[in-house]
């Protein structure tokens, strides 16, 4: 009895002539094939056909069955097919055209069923199952239990969970972050500015430093201060908030008088003594007291000659102090006004004893410490919330951007 079909238990179908359509006269003469009821026919058609006809299947071990070639005959020489692969109870030929019956059993795969309450992965190899029959799942009657939470922010990361007793969260509402802005006037010591318990520093207001303020390192003075020896009056070093003089006594000279017949010589010394001499006997020396001496005559003195001496004199002048040692006057001169000491100016005002460093001066400003520049580089953080993402252009270097939901 012929075959015209081959078919495993599971359905795999290893051989199907049944719609096998050609017969002897579709087929170059002399080649045999298996029409629609299994039968061989040997063909007739003398003419090659003008196109290949190739079928190939696999059986359940993965072996091919057959190959049809191009002139239309069967070719089972590479056939793989064994008994030990081909389902018991089935037939096929090998690659020797040798009927071969299989001797394959298979596996009865070993299913089960499964009932499932809640999300989750579930592989049947954990239940020592190849698979399941049949999946159960269970959705409850009622809604989802749903918790509202609120929270406040902190500067720690927080990680919100329903309670107890809850399937859930239905919202969770963050606080705003309190801010504030404070202000501060700088002074000697270093200043560290805090927010507020439970609060956000926005700003802080640093104002600007009096322009009369002086550090406690520099010495205030006045007029008591100056003091006076003769013609010199002696300036201390340090700050003077307003013009400072100091009045010198005033000195007088006098000489009796007196008559010499010789032709006199008439001297002044450096300290304002005056000297006549003659080539007489006699001579007369002046009554001097301490002090300056601004115009009018040490005596009067009566010589049968004469003789004139001028004295250097320096004008009235003002000094303003500098950096450097000024000379009111050179030596030997007689000051014929006031000398008046100007104010030290702003700018001349001692450094040496500042301690700020850059990191003590806002960044961009700039001050004088022990006579150099300090261009400052301390960072005021300001704090900003938002429901969005920053932007390049938003804040500025060591700002905090706190991103909040919307």
């Amino acid at each position: 009895m012929a075959n015209n079909k081959v078919q495993l238990a599971d359905g795999t179908v290893l051989i199907d002539l049944t719609s096998t359509t050609a017969v002897a006269s579709d087929v170059r003469s002399g080649k045999v094939f298996f029409n629609a009821a299994g039968a061989q026919v040997t063909g007739t058609l003398e003419e090659t056909p003008s196109q290949a006809i190739i079928t190939t299947e696999t059986d359940a071990a993965g072996g091919t069955i057959y190959h049809i070639t191009t002139d239309g005959s069967i070719d089972l020489s590479q056939d793989t097919v064994t008994a030990a692969t081909l389902l018991q109870g089935y037939t096929a030929h090998d690659a020797s055209g040798n009927a071969i019956t299989g001797t394959y059993a298979g596996t009865t795969p070993v299913l089960g069923t499964k009932t499932i309450t809640e999300n989750g992965t579930y592989a049947a190899s954990s239940d020592s199952l190849d698979g399941y029959s049949s999946v159960t799942v269970n959705i409850p009657s009622s809604s989802p239990s749903l918790q509202s939470k609120s929270v406040s922010p902190t500067t720690s990361e927080q990680t919100v969970t329903p309670d107890s007793g809850y399937d859930g969260l239905s919202s969770v509402t963050v606080g705003a972050v309190q801010v504030h802005s404070k202000s501060v006037t700088p002074n000697e010591t270093v200043i560290v500015v805090t927010p507020d318990t439970g609060k956000y520093l926005s700003s802080v207001d640093v104002r600007a430093i009096s322009k009369t303020y002086v550090g406690s390192g520099i010495d205030r003075n006045d007029s008591s201060d100056l003091t006076a020896s003769g013609a010199t009056v002696t300036v201390p070093a340090g700050y003077y908030e307003e013009d400072a003089s100091k009045a010198i006594a005033s000195g007088s000279a006098s000489t009796p008088a007196t008559t010499i017949t010789a032709n006199p010589t008439i001297s002044v010394s450096a300290s304002g003594l005056i000297t006549a001499t003659a080539s007489a006997s006699q001579s007369v020396t002046p009554s001097v007291s301490a002090g300056y001496i601004s115009s009018g005559t040490a005596g009067t003195v009566s010589v049968s000659g004469s003789n004139t001496q001028q004295l250097t004199t320096q004008a009235a002048t003002t000094v303003t102090p500098t950096k450097s040692t000024q000379t009111v006057g050179a030596a030997g001169r007689y000051m014929t006004g006031a000398v008046t000491i100007e104010p030290i100016p702003a700018n001349y005002i001692t450094t040496t004893d500042a301690t700020a460093s850059a990191s003590d001066i806002l960044s961009g400003e700039s001050a004088y410490v022990n006579g150099s520049k300090v261009t400052g580089t301390l960072v005021i953080q300001h704090y900003y919330t938002s429901t969005s993402d920053p932007t390049s252009s938003d804040g500025d270097d060591g700002d905090i951007w706190l991103v909040t939901g919307a």
